[in-house]
């Protein structure tokens, strides 16, 4: 929401939405927030549960 006060131009939201892809791909490739089996839920790797 501070973000979105704050953009008000198209190149300035071409500019975040972007970087929020950028981001996102990061994430992706690091397994998530938590990483790769977080929360319990197996690791889509090896098939095995990782405990909490």
């Amino acid at each position: 929401m501070l973000l979105q006060s704050l953009i008000e131009t198209e190149d300035e939201v071409d500019r975040a939405a972007s970087r929020h892809a950028a981001l996102e791909k990061i994430m992706l490739r690091a397994g998530g927030i938590a990483g790769e089996g977080s929360i319990g839920s197996p690791s889509p790797r090896s098939g095995a549960e990782v405990p909490a």
